[in-house]
């Protein structure tokens, strides 16, 4: 995974008003109800199937070395009212894997190893700034935040980091 949080990425800046009533944050609030599942990333495997016309696999180490990449910076804002300025994701963008796999439905449900699962409407699913996203701050995402990668949708108010 090295690799892949060396190589050259586009970056994308997404600025937007925060919602009201947050309050910054120097850091990330890990809410932790149980320990995530301990998964290497050279392990991982991401999966678009159900509605689609052709189910995918793409294992997370191929997903970052050989799929497209953004560096998106953005704010992240949770629902419990706290918020990060400028916090740079690296991923691939959604709607690459959507155009592999076709999907014939109109929404989306992601599912994390960890058993967290999130609704994605339809106008986030083929959004420039829905992400895959593998790495934070240029780190892999860290396992107490949830085993990588994680979908992201920072222009929502997000329920977990």
């Amino acid at each position: 995974m090295e690799r892949a949080l060396s190589r050259r990425c586009e970056r994308v800046e997404l600025r937007r008003g925060w919602p009201p009533g947050q309050v910054k944050a120097r850091r990330f609030v890990i809410y932790d109800v149980f320990d995530p599942p301990s998964i290497r990333p050279e392990e991982h495997s991401i999966f678009i199937k159900g509605a689609v016309e052709k189910p995918i696999e793409v294992p997370l180490l191929r997903l970052a070395l050989d799929y497209p990449c953004v560096d998106l910076v953005a704010d992240f804002h949770c629902v419990t009212g706290w918020s990060i300025e400028g916090v740079t994701w690296r991923g691939t963008p959604l709607r690459v894997l959507l155009e592999e796999a076709r999907p014939l439905g109109r929404h989306g449900l992601a599912w994390g190893a960890d058993g967290y699962s999130a609704y994605l409407p339809p106008e986030a699913l083929f959004d420039e700034y829905t992400i895959i996203a593998w790495a934070m701050n240029g780190e892999l995402i860290p396992l107490k935040q949830g085993p990588p990668p994680g979908s992201l949708r920072p222009h929502a108010t997000r329920g977990r980091a």
